[in-house]
């Protein structure tokens, strides 16, 4: 449970898909009164999912569905009916360039506020099938028949790059960070474009890269409602960054213990939450560490959310609610809702 999570940005539908033998489903709860209420199955693989502003347009990520006898993925868009009902709305096929091996097609989605835009990453797209892995980009708009069609494409430049394992847009769609955390022999970098209002330009306006080997930079990004903010980690050095795009300025979170650069950072700017790890005998403490910005610092709330495995470095995901007083946990072993 919770290969993928996603909250709607008015934080009242949530979305959590489960891969599991003998079952694989994306169950969709509304929050009612407090309580998390199920509105619907889509019964789907899902490595990858995102919603829409008001949670009725869900956009699903299968990156391994076999094409020929190649798992070259796919991506699905649903929309909420009634009666916890959730219909097929329109399904992005593969290129043809992504069909002669496994490209994990919809390795990573993300969608505009109002659904019009969704980006789509393949982050194993092969130049001439020639298994370099150097990744791939798409974005789509919806047209008046309800049919998402190519509006940009954006390829990485070098081998074995990954670019986009992640993708992020901004609320508006005009903004676009793409994760690559293979560049450079997994030193990774994040590449942040942004578009004029009918797509027919765009710009790379920001570049962020690791300091060393095996940082991954890119594995983990946050992009905020606006575009304006972004925040990411580097794997092997246990560092968070907070970045202004605005302004160029940044905040480092350094030598806070085991946390394979994973964070989020709430959209109202005002929360950071950051996974650590810490060993004690044969079990491993996973929890998340909270701080709020105040007085253009930040600081610890102190440790919440508290979980103990048997297995170190966990397939970590979490995600925020836009004021950061609701957050949503899960790894590979167990999972964890809280919220605050």
């Amino acid at each position: 449970v919770g290969t993928g999570m996603a909250l709607s940005y008015d934080n009242q539908i949530m979305a959590i898909s489960s891969i599991y033998s003998g079952s694989e489903n994306v169950n969709i709860y509304r929050l009612d009164n407090d309580n998390w209420t199920n509105i619907g199955i889509i019964n789907e693989r899902a490595n990858s999912i995102a919603l829409s502003e008001d949670g009725k347009i869900i956009v699903i990520g299968n990156d391994v569905k076999e094409t020929n006898r190649f798992n070259v993925g796919s991506v699905n868009v649903y929309t909420y009916i009634q009666d916890n009902s959730w219909n097929l709305l329109y399904t992005i096929n593969p290129d043809y360039i992504f069909k002669g091996y496994s490209s994990k097609f919809g390795r990573s989605v993300s969608i505009s506020n109002n659904g019009s835009i969704i980006a789509v990453g393949i982050s194993e797209y092969q130049v001439d099938s020639s298994n370099d892995n150097r990744g791939y980009v798409k974005l789509y708009k919806r047209n008046i028949n309800s049919e998402w069609t190519s509006i940009i494409d954006l390829s990485g430049n070098e081998n074995n790059m990954l670019f986009g394992s992640n993708v992020k847009l901004s609320g508006n769609g005009l903004s676009l960070a793409v994760g690559s955390p293979g560049f450079n022999d997994a030193t990774g970098k994040i590449n942040v474009y942004s578009f004029n209002d009918d797509y027919s330009t765009v710009s790379m306006d920001n570049e962020f890269i690791g300091d060393n080997s095996n940082n991954q930079c890119g594995k983990n990004i946050t992009l905020t409602n606006d575009g304006k903010m972004i925040n990411y980690g580097l794997d092997s050095g246990n560092e968070i960054i907070i970045q202004n795009l605005e302004n160029d300025t940044s905040y480092n979170f350094v030598g806070i213990g085991t946390n394979y650069g994973i964070s989020i950072l709430s959209n109202d700017k005002s929360k950071l939450f950051i996974f650590k790890e810490q060993q004690s005998g044969s079990y491993f403490n996973n929890y998340i560490q909270s701080y709020e910005f105040y007085n253009n610092t930040w600081i610890n709330l102190g440790i919440k959310h508290v979980l103990t495995t048997t297995n170190t470095n966990p397939n970590v995901k979490f995600i925020s609610s836009n004021d950061g007083k609701r957050i949503l946990y899960s790894n590979d072993n167990y999972n964890y809702e809280g919220g605050t």
